[in-house]
């Protein structure tokens, strides 16, 4: 690439350009927003997402309505994406929703910058000796993020395990959105990044999780990841939001 993708702001950048340069009827925004339920159209295929049906069905449907321009954007802003994830370990994906929201006079509600995201993270994982523990005493760890904004929290989460030598193949994560879009960029990020994560979506702080989309790894795992979707009703959702806001003021 001409321009240096060095951190992963330019990588949102870089996706954001291509939305911009596909020549259609629908803004940015929905642009986005198609291309993201092709990804769990494309990831339901082998990760068992609930009610994944209609994404399956929608991505046949898109493959014959696009055209061969926007399916090459489509594919060079998967690669985008893929690189820049497994580079940085951010959500870049956020960001981009973020700023073509903006773009297009909408709100995706709070957006946890990168520097909130790690910093609700470093909290959480204060004590890493804590995981190394839990680790050698039961073969993994589990990590509980919850309230909106919280797979983005997730990502950095698997930032610091791997900056302080975790083996993420032993660390089980476990995210309650309250937006179904976020859950869904989560887990496709979560899904590049080939950790052990689960995103369960709820649509009130006090309402237990319905639903739940897996990452590949544990797609093979039914009993565990129905144990993993039962742990997140221990997060209290609501600490877990007014913490989050805190730091964002």
């Amino acid at each position: 690439m001409k321009n240096k993708l060095d951190s992963s702001e330019k990588y949102a950048e870089a996706i954001i350009k291509e939305f911009k340069s596909i020549d259609s009827k629908y803004n940015t925004l929905e642009l986005l927003y198609d291309w993201i339920d092709g990804q769990m159209g494309c990831l339901n295929t082998i990760t068992g997402c609930e009610d994944g049906s209609k994404y399956f069905k929608y991505l046949n449907k898109a493959h014959k309505e696009h055209t061969n321009e926007q399916n090459t954007s489509y594919n060079k802003i998967f690669a985008l994406l893929k690189e820049g994830v497994n580079k940085y370990k951010k959500d870049i994906l956020g960001r981009v929703a973020f700023i073509l929201a903006a773009d297009n006079g909408k709100s995706m509600g709070l957006n946890l910058t990168e520097s909130g995201g790690y910093i609700a993270a470093s909290i959480l994982l204060s004590d890493i000796s804590d995981i190394r523990k839990k680790i050698d005493e039961q073969g993994y760890a589990e990590i509980l993020i919850g309230g909106i904004g919280s797979g983005s929290v997730v990502l950095s989460c698997v930032e610091i395990l791997g900056e302080n030598g975790i083996d993420l193949n032993k660390v089980n994560f476990v995210a309650s959105e309250l937006d179904d879009r976020l859950a869904q960029m989560a887990i496709i990020q979560l899904s590049l990044l080939e950790v052990k994560a689960v995103v369960t979506l709820t649509t009130s702080p006090f309402e237990v999780p319905k639903c739940g989309y897996i990452t590949v790894p544990l797609a093979y795992d039914s009993c565990k990841t129905e144990e993993m979707i039962a742990n997140v009703n221990k997060v209290s959702n609501i600490q877990m939001m007014a913490m989050i806001n805190d730091l964002l003021r």
